[in-house]
């Protein structure tokens, strides 16, 4: 039976064995040997390769977000190139994949922090007075719930962990919410490498806002990057998710809307807003592998980049489609 005969579903299978799976995001095995053989089966013939489309175009996503990370901006480029795709069949996420990766491979590093052993990361963790960072922080660390926390200044913890394959040390700042410390937030600010920031349901967004626009005007003013704007990793936590319907004062959804707003206002390149609760244990670990992929994987300039192979690979193929127009003019 001839390949291009085979149901979808037994094609799809047959790439599972010869590449990782498409959807494996931070998989380390998605790596050159892979990425060679999956460019091969694109190659075989051009019915196949559009038979393959939504696998290949997972598995090309996949592997960017692996490599150069899950950046909201990032994925907005990549998922345009597959639409675009639609539009134009001629031009291809493989090879805009492919050409950013032989850029960064001969000018840059891919990764770059990561480190042969392990990789160190500074996390300060801030947020309004009650939101529970120091219980979210306890739990991680130690496994416990506190039942009795007194008021924070400063503390500071440390722990080795495994995320995607590699060893990574974090060094976690607990800082103070009261309003009477917020002077001493630069020098936490100017030595930390990643952010998680909290709120809570018990609280209304709208009243913390002057909070939020100090802490992010401070974060940007010290971390901002060649006047664009702050890539560094912010993990916006909204904690309290155990808190019983009549306790809480807000929504997930309404943290969720403006938080972003915030973000958008502030040009924070690099966050996420996850729901968490230190007393139930949900998503508590989420918050620092989920940070630590984000400093580990992004950088501003892979936008950058990103944005400029995209823009020069689509004169090179409109460049190469008008010589074909002129010959056959000529002929």
């Amino acid at each position: 039976m001839k390949l291009l005969e085979l149901p979808d579903e037994i094609i799809f299978h047959i790439l599972g064995y010869c590449c990782v799976a498409a959807e494996n995001h931070h998989e380390p095995l998605l790596r050159n040997p892979y990425v060679r053989q999956m460019a091969k089966i694109q190659s075989i013939n051009k019915d196949f390769s559009r038979r393959i489309k939504s696998y290949s175009d997972t598995f090309w996503k996949s592997l960017l977000v692996d490599e150069f990370g899950a950046n909201k901006q990032f994925i907005k480029l990549i998922d345009d190139q597959i639409t675009g795709t639609l539009q134009n069949k001629k031009i291809s996420l493989k090879r805009r994949a492919l050409l950013l990766r032989k850029l960064f491979s001969r000018n840059f590093k891919i990764n770059t922090n990561k480190q042969p052993g392990y990789s160190e990361c500074k996390f300060c963790v801030s947020g309004p007075a009650n939101t529970g960072k120091t219980c979210l922080t306890t739990k991680y660390i130690t496994g416990e719930f506190p039942q009795v926390t007194d008021p924070t200044i400063e503390d500071s913890y440390r722990k080795m962990i495994r995320v995607d394959e590699y060893s990574h040390l974090l060094d976690i700042l607990d800082t103070a919410g009261q309003e009477e410390y917020k002077a001493m937030r630069d020098g936490y600010i100017a030595t930390s490498q990643a952010f998680v920031i909290t709120a809570s349901l018990d609280l209304i967004p709208t009243e913390c806002t002057q909070y939020y626009e100090e802490l992010l005007a401070q974060i940007i003013s010290i971390k901002d990057w060649k006047g664009v704007g702050c890539y560094h990793p912010m993990v916006f936590v909204v904690n309290k998710s155990d808190l019983e319907q009549e306790e809480r004062k807000s929504t997930f959804e309404e943290w969720k809307t403006f938080l972003n707003s915030v973000i958008e206002r502030y040009g924070i390149m690099n966050s996420e807003i996850i729901e968490t609760s230190a007393k139930s244990n949900i998503n508590v670990s989420k918050i620092f592998e989920l940070g630590i992929r984000m400093f580990l994987h992004f950088h501003f300039s892979h936008v950058f980049w990103f944005q400029q192979v995209i823009e020069l690979d689509t004169k090179a193929f409109s460049h190469t489609e008008n010589k074909s127009e002129k010959k056959c003019l000529l002929q």
